[in-house]
């Protein structure tokens, strides 16, 4: 009966610590995700802490408590939206996809994402970060790591391809470079095109690469 009166005693005490992570890692997300939105409107110097505090109705000591700086709050914020570009690694699981499929399943979800405002955030920061050396020098870290990252899992799901490494990165490069642009092509048009002509030969171009 002691040992039952103990363990009332610490289970409580275990959910409260438990709750505690949760809404701390709910406010993180709330001022990620408000971040994301700031720098998509007032662009990245516009996006300020007290901007974003506002936004997200919490206190300027809350950004502080959960980042140690502004380009520790950025990094973090680079880091989660191109987190949606690696989710890519969930799309390939089934292996015995054929190259084209794979191929066409991820021009498709890089399009969906470039085409949106994951996109434009990530390129308010980088643009951002030309005027602001430590700043610059912090995203280029981050970022080398992500990179990295995803060559490996390219490398990987095209390992069966028949491709080289070398063909298989030159396949990666020119296929983003590709998407980007047409992405920052769209934002000045205004008519939300799909270019559905131009990802059809964008994927026949990978394809011509990664199956030698």
């Amino acid at each position: 009966m002691i040992i039952g009166r103990e363990m009332n005693k610490i289970d409580p005490n275990r959910k409260t610590r438990r709750s505690q992570e949760e809404r701390s890692s709910e406010t993180r997300k709330l001022l990620i995700k408000t971040a994301v939105e700031c720098i998509c409107e007032f662009g990245c110097s516009g996006a300020t802490t007290d901007v974003i505090a506002k936004r997200a109705k919490v206190s300027r000591g809350a950004i502080n408590h959960h980042f140690k700086s502004r380009n520790e709050f950025m990094g973090t914020v680079i880091v989660r939206l191109t987190e949606e570009l690696m989710r890519e690694g969930s799309i390939y699981e089934d292996m015995s996809l054929s190259v084209p499929e794979k191929i066409n399943r991820l021009v498709n979800h890089h399009w969906k994402v470039f085409s949106g405002p994951t996109f434009m955030a990530i390129l308010h920061l980088w643009l951002g970060s030309q005027h602001d050396e430590e700043f610059s020098e912090h995203l280029f870290q981050v970022m080398s790591g992500i990179q990295s990252a995803r060559l490996k899992l390219w490398l990987k799901v095209f390992a069966d391809s028949g491709a080289s490494k070398t063909q298989i990165e030159v396949a990666r490069n020119l296929g983003l470079a590709a998407l980007r642009g047409l992405a920052i092509q769209n934002m000045f048009n205004r008519k939300n095109l799909r270019y559905k002509s131009e990802l059809e030969e964008l994927k026949a171009t990978l394809e011509s690469i990664l199956r030698p």
